[in-house]
């Protein structure tokens, strides 16, 4: 049976702390889904940050999850060194109109490092907005935000396809604009933190093997991953969640290194969870039932079926969180979320009983 004394928050800290909580806790790493099953479009909430708030606690109190995931995302930084985050009624936003468009020569990024992320038109609006669902969740309750990364706000302020460009004419530029994105990152993350997150999301697609070689990857984007890592770390209590967006199987042992608390694994090659719990048995691995596929598309009972599965081949331990593979799209059917709570609950006591289904997890996460 379940203790009853271990609050949310203690779970997560029991795993995060090489600990056998009371069950496997369950995540969904989304706030759209929330804000649409509460009737608010996205670009309501950003007109009203209590809308979001109630969206989140509503969301919880609903389905019984353990934590609430904060309102920002990829772009704000960006957005406030002279980008222009894309906002539209009802998607989240995640992309901008580059602000330094200019030829290298002539961008002058000591100017860049004097801006203030607080001029920018949503950095204060969304650490005010996490600040007030810290509040109203309380102590018991882990509270997730997204602070992105350096590479991918280098990217979001000088437009990628550009950004690319000198990746190849001008290495040192790139580099000069990440270590610059860097500074700037760290200090969205710790306003994040003070603001009462505990737990910090780290996200780059663009830094995924679709986007960028390994190589490309360890010289220019592991250095600035492992600092902010580092930095976190060393200054704030949050915890750090890493998510593998895209295809991250030629660099994820690069990932591990970063010294994150948590992976919310995504692409990893073709290597199911009981394959990369082997490959590394020490960190807490978060995910991988299929958001799109499955938690979209699905029955209940296949839901079910690959919760039970997952918690099977790699619950073992205590360092596994039970959660999709990616942010829930905010058509997930209701019933499909429940299913996954509901098998944590049901199946994630520990110590852990083993149900023999684990020989059918490529078919749950590869079809």
């Amino acid at each position: 049976m379940t203790d009853s004394r271990y609050s949310s928050k203690d779970r997560l800290l029991a795993v995060t702390g090489a600990d056998n909580p009371d069950r496997v806790p369950v995540m969904t790493y989304s706030n759209h889904f929330q804000i649409r099953q509460a009737g608010y479009t996205y670009g309501e909430v950003l007109e009203d940050g209590e809308k979001f708030v109630k969206a989140q606690i509503d969301g919880r109190e609903r389905f019984g999850y353990d934590g609430v995931t904060g309102l920002g995302g990829p772009g704000m930084i960006a957005d406030a060194l002279g980008a222009k985050l894309l906002v539209s009624e009802d998607e989240s936003p995640s992309m901008t109109e580059p602000g330094l468009t200019g030829k290298r020569e002539e961008v002058d990024l000591n100017e860049l490092y004097s801006k203030s992320l607080s001029d920018g038109e949503f950095v204060g609006f969304t650490v005010e907005v996490n600040q007030k669902l810290g509040k109203a969740i309380g102590p018991d309750v882990p509270l997730v935000a997204s602070v992105s990364s350096p590479f991918r706000e280098a990217c979001l302020l000088r437009g990628f396809e550009r950004l690319f460009g000198d990746m190849i004419r001008d290495p040192s530029f790139v580099e000069s604009l990440v270590e610059l994105m860097t500074e700037k990152v760290y200090e969205y993350a710790r306003s994040m933190a003070e603001a009462g997150a505990d737990v910090l999301g780290i996200t780059d697609p663009f830094a995924s093997g679709a986007m960028i070689s390994r190589p490309q990857f360890e010289d220019l984007v592991y250095p600035s991953e492992k600092e902010i890592i580092d930095l976190i770390h060393g200054n704030t209590e949050a915890r750090v969640l890493f998510h593998t967006c895209g295809e991250w199987g030629d660099r994820f042992d690069l990932a591990v290194r970063t010294g994150a608390d948590i992976y919310h694994i995504d692409g990893v090659g073709r290597q199911g969870l009981e394959e990369i719990r082997k490959s590394y048995p020490d960190p807490v691995i978060m995910g991988r039932i299929p958001t799109t596929g499955l938690l979209l598309n699905g029955r209940p009972e296949e839901v079910r079926n690959a919760s039970e599965v997952s918690i099977d081949a790699a619950g073992d331990g205590g360092n596994y969180i039970l959660a999709g593979n990616c942010s829930l799209s905010p058509e997930t059917p209701a019933k499909n979320l429940e299913a996954m709570v509901e098998t944590a609950r049901l199946k994630g006591t520990y110590p852990l009983e083993k149900t023999g289904t684990a020989g059918d997890e490529r078919e749950v996460y590869f079809g």
